[in-house]
């Protein structure tokens, strides 16, 4: 009698709805087209630092050692997003392949004042 009564309590508890399904598989393909989307992500963004690392460390000699120069290329370069997240392909947070530079204007450097047109007479 118990043995029956365990498996009917069993049963029951396995029919019931379980609303957390519907997340747990929405995090599941979210989390798979992350890795699917790093497959190809990772390696286009860790050469593009390389190259961009490169290229600055020329830029840093050609330049005769101007320090500035070689960061103008190393900050939007080797900064940005290596990885993506489940949360970034929802559009919870920001994808950056790109780092910010150094002429943004958090840094106190004035943006450019659009030119203005003057009338053709």
């Amino acid at each position: 009698m118990k043995r029956q009564a365990r498996v009917v309590v069993l049963l029951c508890l396995l029919a019931m709805p379980v609303s957390a399904q519907t997340d747990y598989a929405e995090e599941a393909g979210f989390g798979m087209l992350a890795v699917l989307t790093n497959v190809v992500y990772m390696p286009a963004k860790v050469t593009y630092a390389a190259l961009g690392a490169l290229v600055g460390g020329i830029a840093y000699i050609v330049t005769g050692a101007d320090l500035e120069a070689a960061k103008g290329i190393w900050g939007p370069v080797l900064g940005g997003t290596y990885v993506v997240s489940a949360a970034m392909l929802k559009g919870e947070q920001p994808i950056a392949f790109v780092g910010p530079s150094s002429e943004s204007p958090d840094n106190g450097v004035a943006p450019l004042a659009p030119l203005e047109e003057e009338p053709l007479s």
